[in-house]
């Protein structure tokens, strides 16, 4: 991916280089983020895969400031001119760094606000270095969701697991326990994977869609996405998945309407009438209804979502805090207990929550309705660009298109059962795409080839 022009002595040659090794930075979180485990440590993946992601936004940090102190009209004019999204990005730093200072916990709030810059000024860079770049930039993003699906998939057919010993797949008396259970690709949970599948498999079958050079491999990466999707079990992201495709159906032509309509509802009908791990939840769902069995429907999770939402009404505008709400759960916990005994009833012990499993309620706990209400905006500024009145042969805007609103809508579903937000592999693979398709979504038919290769990349 070349572009034309010399490259000048001096400093902006320097200045170009700083750009270029940011980018790459960039695509090695991107890469190696949803890959990177520890075996040996007390958590082998998520507890890597942040320190990575954090180490990322630091070092873009570092090379940021450097290109600022050495070129700083340039670099600000960039960001200027090529990120439209730049107050949205801003807007929801200042308010991170506000609750930050406003938390009830503030060492907590440091970390978590690292985290949501590290995010952002990933997603500055992508989006600005993703411009003029082809189709094949897409790869990025897939080729860790590859692997992480053919490792679900070998896992699930019992051939080989890495993670977890053979002696730990058998019960007491001798039977295997679940595929479920073993189903963990490099993100160590079956529910990680289906959040962290998702986005590629909506960007993979978009791709597959738009742009005509290599589709068999756009094809058979969407394909294999699909299968550790299906392998890895995850329900939650069943339903968002299906939201998604009807979602894609919205946005798609006539005939791939009519495909993907009548495509779910034959799933649909497979589902409860063929007879799957799908359809024996649905059938429990169904019978927990009848019993009122309202916490045991979404895995035990309610306590946690109702802790969010009392956090939120005691702290509705500044919220508890970013990072904060393990920190204050247990005594909201032990109050919706005594409240709902009959609700929440179960063995008797109270378990910690981390994350309250509804990222929409997590982010109205911790940064209150104007936190909340950034975050309904940035899924709006992704799912608008499917809807740009501008007819275009470029098979990016094409994909933008298709793909944009999908996205929305599966992370929107998914942040309902899930928390994407807080799960480094999920929130690095929707930052990705999203910067990718905001940036296309800019482009114009009327730019020449030759005004594309003059113009740097924001990285």
């Amino acid at each position: 991916m070349k572009r034309a022009g010399h490259r000048d002595a001096g400093p902006p040659s320097i200045f170009g280089s700083l750009g270029h090794w940011t980018w790459c930075v960039a695509v090695a979180v991107v890469l190696l983020t949803p890959l990177f485990v520890s075996p040996s440590g007390n958590d082998a993946f998520r507890l890597p895969k942040e320190i990575l992601f954090r180490a990322g936004g630091i070092l873009i940090v570092l090379l940021w400031s450097i290109r600022l102190i050495w070129r700083g009209d340039v670099f600000l004019e960039e960001l200027r001119s090529r990120s439209s999204t730049l107050f949205l990005v801003g807007a929801i730093v200042v308010w991170t760094l506000i609750t930050s200072l406003t938390s009830l916990n503030g060492r907590l709030s440091v970390l978590s606000a690292i985290w949501v810059v590290s995010a952002v000024l990933l997603f500055l860079v992508i989006e600005g270095g993703a411009v003029d770049r082809s189709p094949a930039l897409l790869g990025i993003g897939f080729i860790p969701a590859l692997l992480n699906a053919v490792l679900v998939i070998l896992q699930g057919a019992r051939i080989w697991n890495p993670f977890i010993p053979d002696e730990l797949l058998f019960t007491p008396t001798g039977q295997r326990i679940t595929a479920f259970h073993g189903t963990i690709g490099f993100l160590g949970n079956s529910n990680d994977v289906g959040t962290y599948l998702l986005p590629s498999f909506i960007c993979g079958l978009a791709a597959s869609l738009t742009i005509r050079k290599g589709r068999m491999i756009w094809i058979f990466l969407t394909v294999a996405v699909f299968g550790g999707l299906v392998v890895a079990q995850a329900f939650a992201s069943y339903v968002a998945l299906g939201a998604a495709l009807v979602a894609f159906a919205f946005v798609s032509p006539t005939r791939v309407r009519v495909a993907l309509l009548s495509t779910l509802g034959v799933l649909a009908l497979a589902a409860v009438t063929v007879r799957s791990p799908i359809r024996d939840r649905i059938f429990a769902i169904r019978e927990m209804i009848h019993t009122r069995e309202f916490n045991e429907i979404v895995s035990g999770r309610l306590l946690g979502t109702m802790t969010a939402w009392e956090m939120f009404k005691a702290h509705p505008i500044l919220g508890t805090g970013p990072g904060a709400y393990g920190f204050e759960f247990f005594p909201y916990a032990l109050a919706e207990r005594q409240r709902f005994p009959n609700l929440l009833r179960g063995d008797g012990v109270l378990q910690n929550f981390g994350e309250a499993h509804n990222d929409h309620l997590q982010v109205l706990a911790t940064t209150g309705i104007p936190g909340y209400a950034l975050m309904i905006a940035a899924m709006i500024a992704l799912a608008r660009t499917s809807f740009h009145d501008a007819d275009s042969d470029d098979e990016r805007v094409q994909f933008t298109r298709l793909g944009s609103f999908p996205l929305a809508v599966g992370f929107a579903v998914s942040a309902l059962a899930q928390f994407p937000l807080e799960l480094t592999a999920a929130l690095t693979a929707y930052v990705f795409f999203a910067a990718v398709c905001i940036a296309w979504s800019r482009q114009r038919p009327e730019r020449s080839s030759s005004s594309i290769a003059s113009r740097q990349p924001l990285a």
